[in-house]
């Protein structure tokens, strides 16, 4: 099994220490209580189920944001070609900067 500190170092974004993960962004640096969960998939039908801190919890509904970190932390963005970021979006709405509906032929 790859330990932690295997793919996650201090120069990475993402970081460990003893009790807490450090997610680095170019504002602050976030400390996350350590509860690993993922997702196990059996590959037979589309059923899954959580594992490790969110065991029990069923995949079909959300733990909440206090419970999944990483993704409450995460913004939706519109990225040019080179996959820079050009600007974030809305947390619940999808329209462009100008108020329009999202277009699906790359352009803004």
């Amino acid at each position: 099994m790859v330990g932690d500190d295997d793919f996650i170092t201090r120069s990475s974004p993402f970081y460990i220490d003893d009790t807490t993960v450090r997610v680095k962004s170019n504002l602050s640096v976030l400390a996350i209580v350590k509860g690993w969960y993922g997702v196990r998939w059996p590959g037979a039908t589309s059923a899954c189920e959580r594992t490790g801190a969110l065991s029990g919890i069923a995949a079909s509904s959300s733990p909440g944001n206090d419970r999944l970190p990483i993704q409450a932390a995460m913004r939706r963005c519109v990225l040019d070609d080179d996959g820079e970021v050009v600007y974030f979006l809305d947390a619940d709405i999808s329209y462009n900067r100008e108020g329009h509906s999202p277009s699906i032929t790359g352009t803004d």
